[in-house]
């Protein structure tokens, strides 16, 4: 690997590679630096620590989130909706670097992308007509649904789906039982979940700002 200016970009690209195929939890210096042909020095020049390679990998799936957006829709309430899948998106193609948003050490929120999609949506939900103590309501209710629900899909990646699968194949009732056959299945399940349950939320804030 280069030493250049662009290693510490090829560092968080392999972290994400890594954290993929193996798992947050198993994401070492050490072990980043074997992935990436460094001795773990040269990773510890551009990473203190593993929280500051976490805060990378957020920052660069939130920026990558904010380039896929294209054309913004001007509808507020379908402008929140693609932010929000958009983020999720990003979500979904390191689903192991979801879960570890929880970890208190974590701050996606820092950083610049993110904080242009923050933006984004108060902006939205201002125009929708919510101010104050409501906008605050609203936005935390979006940001708990958002984050929270795909930290708990993707928690456990890379055998998030099969978990999932399992525990829908033990529960009571042929349509779980049906649905639960494959993890192609599965996946395909949470995201159409995820969507249905973003649109009834967004819909009931239209409303609510509704005079």
């Amino acid at each position: 690997m280069s030493r250049g200016p662009d290693t510490r970009d090829a560092i968080v690209v392999a972290a994400l590679a890594y954290a993929d195929e193996h798992g947050i939890d198993s994401l070492t210096l050490r072990g980043l630096g074997r992935a990436t042909g460094l001795h773990h020095t040269a990773i510890y020049r551009h990473f203190r620590s593993k929280e500051e390679i976490l805060n990378a990998l957020f920052e660069q799936i939130a920026a990558e989130s904010m380039a896929s957006l294209g054309e913004v829709p001007t509808d507020p309430g379908e402008r929140i909706i693609a932010i929000a899948l958009a983020l999720r998106a990003g979500l979904h193609e390191h689903p192991a670097v979801a879960g570890a948003y929880l970890q208190p050490e974590a701050s996606i929120a820092d950083s610049l992308p993110a904080r242009q999609l923050q933006g984004l949506i108060l902006s939205s939900l201002s125009e929708l007509g919510l101010e104050g103590h409501a906008l605050a309501q609203r936005y935390q209710i979006l940001e708990s649904y958002v984050l929270g629900a795909t930290a708990f899909d993707f928690s456990g990646a890379p055998a998030h789906l099969e978990s999932r699968r399992q525990r829908h194949r033990m529960a009571d009732g042929q349509d779980l039982e049906a649905e639960s056959r494959e993890t192609d299945t599965i996946d395909l399940l949470n995201e159409e979940a995820f969507a249905l349950g973003l649109r009834t939320l967004v819909s009931a804030f239209t409303r609510d700002a509704q005079p």
